[in-house]
């Protein structure tokens, strides 16, 4: 395979990552976001956040983490923690390892994408903690601002609120202090609205 047809692949990689979509709607809410356009929101925002806060990080790790973090995807599908099967989450760690070889199989001249993928899966460096915090927390916020009726359905199926599934997930982005407090930051606006209209479910 000479260099061009290479390039075809890897661009026929980038439209499949295109192809998987996520539970949560895009922002015009007429259908539902991709992985591609939430991985360049985790990277943009995680680089803006970096700065903002002054964080001690490396930018370019940050952006690289946050741009393959779901790109296993591709072939091991995404998993909603509350719409998938149990199987589908069960298998889920599995499917993402033999999806992060096939990547290593199908393009080994590209050794620095699998490098930040096998890093940002370890979560050994604080980089790393801050693109998986993030990534929680950008869901949240993501439903919360386009009125996504993701948590109105589930009140209807499982009495879940927005309220209930940002306090039973805090302890997913411990890792990272810059994101719990901003975390921490979200429960307490949703919490104060839950006491001023008590009769309204937060969605």
């Amino acid at each position: 395979m000479n260099e061009f047809e290479k390039l075809i692949q890897f661009l026929r990689l980038t439209h499949q990552f295109q192809n998987v979509k996520r539970t949560n709607r895009a922002a015009d809410a007429e259908r539902r976001e991709n992985d591609a356009e939430h991985s360049f929101q985790t990277a943009l925002i995680a680089w803006f956040l970096a700065d903002m806060l002054q964080l001690p990080l490396d930018r370019e790790r940050l952006i690289k983490y946050a741009l393959v973090h779901d790109l296993a995807e591709v072939y091991a599908g995404d998993v909603d923690p509350h719409y998938s099967s149990d199987e589908q989450k069960t298998d889920k760690a599995k499917r993402e390892h033999d999806a992060l070889l096939q990547l290593e199989q199908e393009f080994p001249e590209f050794p620095q994408l699998h490098e930040a993928q096998r890093e940002y899966h370890q979560r050994g460096d604080p980089e790393a903690e801050l693109v998986y915090a993030l990534d929680k927390l950008l869901c949240f916020l993501n439903i919360y601002m386009t009125n996504d009726p993701y948590y109105v359905v589930l009140q209807h199926k499982r009495a879940i609120s927005m309220l209930d599934d940002v306090r039973a997930t805090r302890h997913k982005v411990e890792g990272c202090e810059a994101i719990l407090e901003l975390y921490e930051c979200f429960q307490r606006m949703l919490e104060d609205g839950v006491r001023d209209q008590p009769e309204k479910p937060i969605t």
